[in-house]
């Protein structure tokens, strides 16, 4: 199947007002969606502001999953071929949604911007919350 890329662009920059808003307006008219958004503040003397933004990019899908069983080489090598195209198409993608957060961010005296894949459908902490009863209490 596929899925939408979600990306989590840290951002480290001056505390100063209307960034996230603006970024938000911004990513928007070009279908990139902020669905959650964390604001930390440094505790130094000149205060940083570090903006966590998760986006959703409505324009790009990607496969749920890498792992596939396949009886032969010939379509052994056409998935991979496939992944390859489309872990380069990603990469780009993630490239020109950073450089498209740079331009706006920069005003803002960005010290520090990272993006990074994000998944929101990460279940792997799901099974260690569970409280499962006993039999034995």
């Amino acid at each position: 199947g596929k899925m939408n890329l979600f990306v989590h662009i840290q951002a480290e920059t001056r505390a100063e007002w209307g960034l996230v808003e603006k970024l938000v307006r911004k990513m928007s008219s070009v279908d990139l969606v902020v669905e959650k958004i964390e604001i930390r503040y440094s505790r130094t003397v000149d205060t940083i502001r570090i903006n966590d933004l998760y986006i959703r990019d409505n324009t790009t899908t990607i496969s749920q999953s890498e792992e596939t069983n396949i009886g032969n080489e010939r379509e052994t090598f056409l998935i991979r071929s496939n992944m390859i195209k489309e872990e380069e198409m990603v990469e780009k993608r993630i490239q020109d949604i950073l450089n498209f957060a740079l331009k706006e961010i920069k005003q803002f005296g960005a010290s520090k911007v990272e993006i990074t894949r994000w998944n929101p459908f990460n279940t792997n902490h799901t099974l260690d919350a569970l409280v499962l009863p006993r039999g034995n209490g």
